[in-house]
């Protein structure tokens, strides 16, 4: 099974020449490099007691709240109404399969991915140890796997191809459900077998699952919806319709919360959001990075590009204040 530093260093070797350093590209690498690691951290959670789920799940932490002394106020209500923030979407992950079958021994809700042209549903072995079972749907073919003998197999009628290696426990089968959606289940350890995946595969139905949003936001520029979302992160961007910037200034703004109890000074205009104190720096292009300390532990970080809305230091605030966050965010 491949690790997350090898998966991490195939993607950027695959899209660095078409897709430059940005915010959006920060965002996919991560969403594809959290896939394996997602499996080790839910099976690590409920492996452990109530006291580890207490320090791993983050209750809900609002960034607004009573202002406070000492560094520069953003986004308070004494600043005035919004100019262009309004009412967010719901931030709802969701899978656009559901598995009418699963093997005893899997947790029983996925941790949900999406970027754009790819869905992920992630279960993990209750018993820890990296083992679980992947679903994933991709928008266009993805390159098959030349380390590994394919077998030709049948899913729901469909024409397949199953790959079982039985010396590292690692079994997938690929399949064309529908035009531009292409479906792999892989299972790892115990799950990796010819008939777990092709069970799994031949009881997937054509229904929506959706799991608990990890964000809640209560203020985005209009239009802007959902666009990718990973364990401890989103993206949200602008309508279809609206024209696309160039790679090198993304529309779309990136939220992500992550351990570290970094340094909230010297990297820009310390700030202040509600109670939570951080920085603020610009960068040439008129960029926003936020950073704000939410606990001992953790911190949010808010990368907004010009391309997106007519932001201030306010505007900004504003959109952070409005933001709740419950989960595990990766280690």
């Amino acid at each position: 099974m491949p690790t997350v530093e090898d998966e991490l260093t195939d993607l950027l070797s695959r899209r660095a020449a078409a897709l430059p350093a940005n915010p959006r590209l920060l965002a996919e690498v991560k969403a594809r490099s959290h896939r394996n690691a997602v499996r080790h951290r839910v099976g690590v959670a409920v492996l452990a007691a109530a006291a580890v789920v207490a320090v791993a799940v983050v209750p809900w932490v609002v960034l607004g709240g009573a202002d406070g002394p000492a560094v520069t106020a953003i986004g308070s209500p004494a600043s005035g109404p919004s100019v262009f923030l309004a009412k967010a979407p719901p931030v709802t992950p969701s899978f656009p399969l559901t598995p009418a079958h699963l093997p005893a021994g899997l947790t029983p809700h996925p941790v949900l991915s999406h970027e754009p042209g790819m869905f992920l549903a992630s279960y993990a072995s209750m018993h820890g140890g990296g083992s679980g079972i992947d679903l994933q749907t991709f928008a266009i073919r993805q390159p098959p796997d030349q380390s590994r003998p394919a077998l030709a197999a049948t899913v729901h009628g469909h024409p397949a191809v199953l790959v079982v290696d039985v010396a590292t426990r690692y079994a997938s089968v690929t399949w064309l459900a529908k035009p531009a959606q292409w479906v792999k289940v892989t299972g790892y350890n115990e799950w990796g077998t010819r008939e777990v995946v092709l069970g799994i595969a031949n009881s997937l139905r054509d229904k929506a699952m959706t799991g608990a949003p990890q964000f809640k936001v209560a203020l985005a520029p209009p239009g802007f919806a959902l666009d990718s979302y990973f364990p401890g992160g989103i993206t949200l961007s602008p309508p279809a319709g609206r024209p696309k910037p160039p790679a090198s200034s993304p529309a779309g703004i990136a939220v992500q919360v992550h351990r570290g109890s970094a340094a909230t000074a010297g990297r820009g205009k310390s700030v202040r959001v509600g109670s939570h104190a951080g920085w603020l720096a610009t960068a040439r292009d008129g960029t926003y990075h936020l950073v704000l300390t939410i606990s001992d532990a953790l911190q949010l970080e808010v990368t907004a590009p010009p391309a997106s809305a007519p932001w201030n230091a306010d505007e900004l605030g504003r959109f952070a204040a409005g933001i709740t966050f419950s989960g595990s965010p990766p280690q």
